[in-house]
């Protein structure tokens, strides 16, 4: 091992001081690895994203992030709730049946309209939406980095939480309709009691769309002070979940391995240097964040699309 490690990372005379890392072979690697995480990406991108598997490991991710994001900032956590479920699943199905982004649909139905729906009996409630993201990461981190989707996520009012995703067409490009509602339900509601109340007025609550980094605030409501700090955990739904965010997270161990060999190859015998490693490790490192960026655009695209 040690002398495989000497042989591909450390210069000296055994290698005619040219690390072999940056040769043919140890190039070739480098690309292939490269190259097969970009066809995760793709895959991600263009396969999953066209079933219901990733549709339901975006939903899982989102209420986990949430979450993780109300726990930093020390606020109560939320129980996914089956009625906050389907009032988000009608929402998300109407707008990609009819092709709009908006809170109140072409026909005016408002988000109060999808919760007295389905009988959702509340004190408070509050509704994220987002349009052209194939990412849950972005779609959370588009939320958080809007001052008002971000209070609806830490609202302490809401104790509870639906989201749902529907495919159609936006634009003129076929896309990934998702809602998210919050809610807080009645002592009534919680004993399941057929108990019709009267509709809140918009302005009491604040609703919130997301047309990829494009934020829509109604209302405002002043934020939240964080608390304290909470690990978030890692899990194969996160990956899976968030493409984007794991092929860069893949990329960036990447470069950063290839710079350290570089840096070895450089420093370690310093009086005796050749081009042609430098110039590899250095093309390695222009491919690799090349990669990183087109990623980074095809994802801007898609999200003001």
């Amino acid at each position: 091992m040690l002398r495989w490690l000497k042989k591909y990372f450390i210069p000296h005379r055994g290698n005619d001081h040219k690390p072999h890392i940056f040769r043919s072979r140890g190039r070739l690697v480098l690309l292939s690895t490269a190259l097969l995480i970009e066809i995760f990406f793709v895959a991600s991108v263009l396969v999953l994203t066209n079933t219901n598997f990733l549709a339901d490991v975006m939903v899982s991710v989102l209420v986990s992030q949430t979450n993780q994001n109300r726990a930093i900032a020390g606020v109560q956590t939320l129980k996914v709730s089956p009625l906050l479920e389907k009032a988000a699943q009608d929402k998300a199905d109407d707008m990609a049946a009819k092709g709009y982004f908006a809170h109140v649909s072409p026909d005016g139905k408002t988000p109060w309209y999808w919760l007295d729906k389905i009988d959702y009996n509340f004190s408070s409630a509050g509704e994220n939406l987002a349009v052209n993201f194939f990412d849950s990461t972005d779609i959370e981190n588009a939320w958080m980095n809007s001052p008002g989707h971000r209070e609806n996520i830490l609202n302490p009012k809401y104790t509870e939480i639906g989201i749902a995703t529907a495919r159609g067409m936006y634009d003129g490009k076929e896309t990934v309709f998702v809602v998210q509602f919050f809610g807080k339900p009645t002592p009534t509601q919680q004993v399941l009691a057929p108990v019709k109340v009267t509709q809140k007025s918009p302005k009491q609550e604040q609703f919130l769309a997301v047309k990829g980094a494009e934020a829509k605030e109604v209302v405002v409501v002043p934020p939240q002070t964080p608390k304290e700090n909470a690990a978030q955990t890692v899990s194969v739904q996160n990956l899976i979940g968030s493409p984007r965010q794991t092929v860069n997270i893949l990329y960036f161990i990447l470069i950063a391995f290839v710079i350290a060999a570089l840096a070895i190859g450089i420093f370690v015998e310093i009086r005796i240097q050749h081009t042609a490693p430098i110039l590899s490790g250095l093309l390695l490192i222009a491919i690799l964040s090349g990669v990183v960026y087109v990623n980074f655009m095809v994802a801007t695209v898609s999200r003001i699309l």
